[in-house]
């Protein structure tokens, strides 16, 4: 029973990403002024952008947790990731690592499948087939943004994004912001989510 229950849990995880990805790539390209198409009902873009913000959070959550020091190829890194993530003890009480009575701990699935995930989507983006680039602009690809090939690339990338939906908050309350690559960075990313799910999860969700 409990490995159906961590399969209906994976799915609803899933699910609520492809929303995620969907609606926040969707509400970049309007605050941009320029929409993709879609059929999708529109939520407030405030919170379509604070569940973007959730997830991110997550995938840093997950982050700390599969982080191991021979993962790391410097001193020098190490150094800045524990000076960044590893310090605050308080992000074990946010990231579902609570007990449960006195016999366990909850495992940080959402947390891992977030992280991964996002792995994979900054792996994939640059390959993204241009008939999915719907980013404003002349450019139909992702093929020229890097991938991460370290742990502490890896978390930057994380935080461009959490600095970028800020942005997006920014720009759809009337304050000027230079948009720059960092947002379509961020806009690949979550597309590149999107289809990733559409393409290969969406018929496994239910």
């Amino acid at each position: 029973m409990s490995e159906l229950t961590d399969l209906e849990d994976t799915r609803r995880i899933l699910r609520r990403l492809w929303r995620v990805a969907e609606e926040t790539y969707l509400s970049m390209g309007r605050a941009l002024g320029s929409p993709p198409a879609s059929s999708t009902p529109q939520r407030p873009p405030a919170e379509v952008l604070a569940d973007a913000l959730d997830f991110l959070a997550r995938a840093r959550e997950g982050f700390v947790i599969t982080l191991r020091t021979p993962m790391v190829p410097t001193t020098r890194e190490l150094e800045e990731l524990v000076s960044r993530v590893l310090v605050d003890w308080a992000w074990l009480e946010a990231m579902g690592l609570s007990r449960e009575g006195r016999t366990g701990i909850q495992r940080p699935t959402e947390q891992l499948l977030a992280y991964h995930h996002s792995l994979i989507a900054l792996a994939f983006l640059p390959h993204l087939p241009p008939e999915a680039v719907t980013y404003p602009g002349v450019k139909r690809s992702y093929a020229d943004i890097p991938v991460p090939r370290t742990p502490g690339q890896t978390l930057d990338r994380l935080e461009e994004m959490e600095r970028t939906i800020s942005q997006v908050e920014a720009l759809n309350n009337g304050e000027a912001v230079q948009v720059g690559e960092e947002m379509r960075h961020t806009y690949g990313f979550f597309e590149a989510t999107h289809w990733l799910i559409n393409r290969y999860l969406r018929p496994l969700l239910g």
